[in-house]
């Protein structure tokens, strides 16, 4: 099931709770139990490796829908920004279904992790080369929430984020603090870095059907392929749009004009 818990001013605390149905079988990543009737010419590795696309895919959900609850608060405001991530967060829940529809067909086993905000916001990271923005926003608004509700003696260490999590692509370091604001530019260029990776991630796995000789998924892959075009110049477009307001006095007043215009 899916859990998804709001935070104050309500930014939403995502939590991805995905449960396999109950058995005493244990299951390992990487480890295919055969639908004999139906597998043909589908191999461990390519199952693993797309068992690891629909994680990314999942985890990429969580991303866009708190940015979509983030730009719907009352002291951001930017109804069209969420309606832009809203876009995002469902396209990218159908694209992973569809992936696991796949993974169906060929006969091949899908296991689904426990995914909580900190691990979400760690694995980011790691595929953007820097800390999402809006992981510093969310996790110290969480950290800021704990601290008034939980008794002094139960009280956890602060989060402390380490000088890997906090480089920029350009290695400088980013310092967060309680009142960091993502802005809808951030926004934007966390998404565009998270797709273009997502991009490089699905011609991994189309290197890896083309060298496994399994035609069928490289076709399916394909269309993935392509509908990551259309999203990356879109984010782009929307990017170079913001970036003519950036680090001027009408910043404000661009993004309001493209909260106005934009479309998914």
């Amino acid at each position: 099931m899916l859990k998804i818990n709001s935070i104050s001013g309500g930014l939403l605390l995502c939590f991805l709770t995905l449960v396999i149905p109950t058995s005493n079988a244990v299951f390992k990543p990487g480890k295919v139990h055969d639908v004999e009737n139906v597998r043909q010419n589908y191999k461990d590795k390519l199952n693993s490796q797309v068992i690891q696309q629909i994680h990314s895919f999942s985890k990429s959900v969580l991303f866009y829908k708190a940015y979509a609850s983030y730009f719907d608060r009352s002291d951001v405001d930017l109804p069209g920004f969420k309606k832009y991530f809203l876009s995002l967060f469902e396209e990218r829940s159908e694209t992973a279904h569809n992936l696991t529809t796949i993974v169906n067909e060929r006969g091949g086993f899908v296991f689904f992790q426990n995914v909580k905000l900190r691990q979400l916001c760690m694995a980011l990271s790691r595929k953007l080369g820097r800390f999402p923005h809006v992981c510093f926003f969310v996790l110290n608004q969480s950290t800021n929430q704990k601290k008034a509700a939980v008794p002094k003696r139960h009280k956890r260490k602060p989060l402390k984020f380490s000088n890997s999590y906090k480089k920029t692509m350009t290695g400088k370091s980013e310092k967060p603090t309680t009142h960091t604001m993502p802005s809808a530019l951030s926004a934007l260029e966390d998404s565009l870095a998270l797709e273009r990776s997502t991009n490089s991630d699905l011609k991994s796995l189309m290197i890896t059907a083309g060298q496994l000789n399994d035609p069928a998924m490289r076709v399916k892959l394909d269309e993935f392929l392509e509908r990551q075009v259309d999203i990356i110049l879109n984010l782009s477009n929307l990017v170079t749009r913001l970036n003519f307001y950036k680090d001027t006095e009408n910043y404000a007043l661009g993004e309001y004009i493209l909260d106005s215009e934009v479309t998914y």
